[in-house]
């Protein structure tokens, strides 16, 4: 049972009683989140070293609670979903009834090849089959189809699913995937050879490795104090943060886009305007300079006129002449 804590006198107790990798497991909490509770509260905490002395019986230093605030101020220290799940595991992760059709798929392909019988190294995931991602001896078969079969019962549960694609499997939700990947933990080991030249050679374990992610996957092994069995809880928040992650940036990706397309067809519509106005600013110049252009030639044709009258030679000829000159003047003034 966790202790209860509720009080900034629970909190410190319990600072000094246990190390905080213990605490923020046994709570589901980060060690950001559980620091940055005892700093708001003055909350001093062990230095480093403090854990390894007290085990061997060398002095150490416990640091007093200040007295700045009240020691019974509320605080409040919640327990994790995930961490309840890992307290109630036997009782709560029990097999599911029903084995799931894609484990049925995978134990059915297992038996009838022996491309996962090889070491981890050697076994390939077969392409083009829809099939899960089991790498392991046939000792390990059995219980791997069975952790299969737990944790896709659970994903199912959290609303996530398992898609095939890229020649993987992957995990999906959000419309957003990660690859995962079952297998059998194998060791380095250095060897000397009969002329005592090292060379290494892999050994392999009877434990389980459940891995998620492409690039420096993060992996989740058996230990002596917990199987991977018991960290479902704890692999499927992982699996949610990884990908709410993703679907976040995604979303923030589509705004950014979206605002990025708008901008530019601001860009363009302001672009357009300066080019239409500087298209009327042009037409307005030449249509004045025309203008004036027309003006003066009908100023010349009347003076060509007024002389061709006093010198009685305004004849047919000059009237044809006139004529055309005025539908020059007309063809460049904008006004006609």
């Amino acid at each position: 049972m966790l202790d209860k804590i509720n009080t900034r006198k629970a909190l410190y107790e319990i600072a000094w009683r246990k190390p905080i990798s213990r605490i923020v497991e046994e709570y589901g909490v980060t060690y950001r989140d559980f620091k940055k509770l005892c700093d708001d509260n003055q909350i001093p905490l062990p230095e480093n070293g403090y854990w390894s002395k007290l085990k061997f019986g060398k002095p150490v230093v416990r640091v007093e609670l200040p007295i700045g605030i009240s020691e019974n101020i509320k605080i409040e220290l919640r327990v994790s979903k995930q961490a309840k799940e890992i307290q109630n595991v036997k009782s709560k992760f029990k097999n599911p009834r029903q084995i799931h059709p894609l484990v049925v798929k995978t134990k059915k392909y297992l038996i009838n090849t022996n491309s996962y019988r090889a070491s981890v190294f050697q076994a390939q995931h077969p392409k083009n089959l829809e099939i899960l991602p089991i790498q392991t001896d046939s000792k390990l078969q059995k219980r791997a189809l069975s952790f299969m079969n737990l944790l896709l019962s659970h994903m199912e549960e959290r609303g996530m699913s398992i898609v095939f694609e890229y020649q993987g499997c992957y995990a999906e939700l959000y419309n957003q995937t990660i690859k995962i990947n079952l297998r059998q933990k194998y060791h380095r080991v250095k060897i000397l050879d009969e002329l005592s030249w090292p060379y290494q050679e892999y050994v392999k374990s009877e434990k389980l490795e459940f891995q998620i992610g492409s690039h420096a996957p993060k992996n989740w092994l058996d230990t002596n104090r917990r199987i991977i069995e018991e960290r479902i809880p704890e692999i499927l928040d992982n699996v949610e943060e990884n990908l709410t992650y993703w679907r976040d940036i995604r979303k923030q990706q589509a705004i950014d886009e979206e605002k990025r397309r708008i901008l530019e067809e601001k860009e363009k519509d302001i672009a357009r305007e300066k080019a239409l106005e500087q298209e009327k600013k042009t037409e307005l110049f030449i249509n004045a300079k025309n203008w004036k252009k027309a003006k003066n030639l009908r100023k010349y044709i009347k003076r060509v006129e007024e002389k061709e009258s006093v010198n009685n030679q305004f004849d047919a000829k000059t009237i044809e002449w006139i004529n055309w000159a005025n539908e020059k003047a007309d063809e460049i003034d904008p006004l006609t």
